[in-house]
């Protein structure tokens, strides 16, 4: 999805991987911004995150931070087109609610 967004023109997106009591957890950053899909994986987080970092976010060690580029042996491959419909569309409405990307 990552690396998707990087062709469209809204921005440079970036991977991060990060660590916190041994587990993972990975998103994506862009101008200051997280977009995180698989949020809803952790007790009260919602499902699609597109926002500055919260205090949450600040409880993660950056372990691996890179551009974002296509990996097509990811498991859920097949879904990446639903994920990124559901993201533009927290996008689009973070933009026309004055609260979008910055320029």
């Amino acid at each position: 999805m990552g690396d998707y967004l990087n062709t469209v023109g809204i921005g440079e997106f970036f991977y991060v991987c990060g660590m916190k009591d041994g587990a993972s957890h990975a998103w994506l950053e862009v101008d200051g911004l997280i977009v995180d899909i698989t949020g809803d994986q952790f007790a009260d987080r919602p499902s699609i995150y597109v926002d500055k970092p919260d205090a949450w976010y600040g409880q993660w060690e950056e372990d691996i931070k890179h551009l974002a580029v296509h990996e097509p042996s990811a498991f859920f491959y097949g879904e990446e087109r639903r994920f990124l419909e559901r993201v533009l569309e927290h996008i689009n409405r973070n933009e026309a609610a004055g609260a979008g990307l910055p320029k």
